[in-house]
């Protein structure tokens, strides 16, 4: 495949990551054409790699976009794949001059993307907002995601899942942490304490505040606990004042941006993640692959990835007393510890590779451009009757055609949307979509839908033993 990818060429953390690891493994197969927006030392890396990128670097969209349709005109990709808002304008200002498929990585929350920055959440999130309705295809990181995208309205037909993937088989190995605390951080550590890693920019999403409470709570009942913390961010002094107040400051570490982030968590016992909004964050695979036990907030793809109270713990968001509570029991008990870190090191290895993710990425693309090509006909799709058996039905249905569209009468139009990832409508709305689509599927008791379908000149194929609803 021809894929042209486009990033803003700033990106950190998961995004950064996940955007790195991915084209580097389709690079592998496939012809990829990577464009950024930003030089810089992400684009560098990439082109060290082997990987063709483009620099477009004009501020002013629409000189940015003739450049852009220039290289989409020499390079002729057969889908555009954007990651981020700029990416997502840009290829939003593509897709209405040329009619390629634009996809895009919904990586975060797009709607607390800026989340304590009211100015950028009102300029750059409502722009990322639009241009993101003016593309064809999504793909969410994990499946809490694509719930969310799909409660907000967005075509369930057009929807992909993808999970983070990861070298599992790279790891920092063994080395002296006592060292490597005190010459990175200046932070004097034993064996016998516990260390408690959390990776993230110290912003409002993230709720960092969250970690210090449930910590100093916590460490009053097992003081051999410290918290470190790897981000910078407009939150950082604010945290500071916090920590001091609740009589923790001695024992929390402020570690601002580090680079290698493998060594980080090697050195730590436990990775955290207090964020209010996440996909399917790369810090805490990091973690896992270090060996660390993971303490999570229930956001994203936390609870697929983690068995709650047997490789790890899941707690509400904001919930700092829960926190505390899987520290304490965690801090006490190394057994345990390594218990938990080496079945859920084995759960992630085996659900979460690199080479998953890149198979998981053809796969999705193979299917967009599926979709993209039968978009033009007259009619298309099948309709059915919510009944017992729909499940197995569209099931049936995807093995048979994975692209045909598919559209399910309902008593509850929302709730079908989320249960089977297909469109849905409620009875007295089926006549215009029964007018544009090719089958109708009924079980034999509903003769009025099925008179009414034919009227509108679908095929009519029966379902046996069915009990509609």
């Amino acid at each position: 495949m021809r894929i042209m990818q486009m990033m803003g060429g700033g990106d950190v953390g998961g995004a950064k990551t996940h955007i790195f690891s991915l084209v580097r493994e389709l690079n592998k197969y496939h012809e990829i054409c990577m464009v950024s927006f930003r030089d810089g030392p992400f684009p560098q890396e990439m082109r060290a790699e082997g990987i063709r990128v483009e620099l477009i670097l004009s501020k002013n969209p629409l000189a940015a976009r003739r450049q852009l349709l220039a290289l989409v005109d020499e390079f002729q990709p057969e889908l555009i794949h954007c990651h981020g808002g700029r990416a997502n304008m840009m290829g939003a200002m593509v897709r209405a001059k040329r009619e390629i498929p634009v996809m895009t990585t919904v990586h975060s929350d797009y709607k607390l993307d800026y989340l304590g920055s009211p100015l950028k959440q009102y300029t750059l999130g409502t722009v990322n907002a639009v241009s993101l309705r003016k593309l064809d295809y999504y793909q969410a990181v994990a499946d809490r995601m694509a719930q969310t995208l799909i409660a907000r309205g967005f075509d369930p037909e057009h929807l992909f899942t993808i999970y983070n993937g990861m070298d599992f088989g790279t790891r920092a190995g063994d080395f002296d942490r006592t060292a490597y605390c005190r010459e990175q951080f200046g932070a004097e550590v034993d064996d016998s304490m516990v260390l408690c890693g959390l990776a993230a920019r110290l912003t409002a999403v993230k709720d960092i505040a969250t970690a210090i409470r449930g910590f100093a709570q916590a460490v009053q009942r097992q003081p051999q606990l410290r918290l470190f913390l790897a981000g910078d961010g407009e939150d950082e002094q604010a945290l500071r004042r916090q920590a001091k107040e609740l009589g923790a400051e001695d024992k929390v570490v402020f570690c601002g941006w580090v680079s290698e982030i493998a060594p980080f968590f090697a050195a730590m016992d436990i990775t955290l993640l207090t964020s209010l909004s996440e996909t399917f964050p790369y810090s805490i695979l990091e973690g896992i692959r270090e060996g660390c036990v993971p303490v999570c907030s229930d956001v994203g793809g936390m609870a697929e990835l983690i068995a709650d109270g047997e490789t790890g713990y899941i707690f509400r968001p904001r919930d700092d007393r829960a926190l505390a509570e899987a520290l304490v029991s965690l801090a006490s008990d190394e057994p345990l510890r390594r218990s938990f870190a080496e079945k859920q090191f084995a759960r992630a290895q085996a659900r979460y590779s690199l080479d998953a993710m890149r198979r998981t990425q053809e796969e999705n693309y193979r299917l967009a451009l599926a979709k993209f090509a039968r978009r033009n006909r007259t009619r298309d799709g099948v309709v059915l009757c919510e009944d017992a058996r729909t499940a197995e039905t569209i099931a049936a249905l995807r093995k048979s055609d994975p692209a045909e569209p598919v559209c399910v009468i309902s008593g509850d139009p929302d709730a079908a949307k989320q249960k089977y990832r297909v469109r849905a409508c409620r009875r007295e709305r089926a006549e215009p979509v029964l007018r544009r689509s090719q089958r109708y599927l009924c079980g034999g008791k509903n003769s009025g839908l099925a008179a009414l379908a034919e009227r509108c000149g679908c095929q009519i194929s029966r379902l046996p033993d069915s009990e509609e609803r």
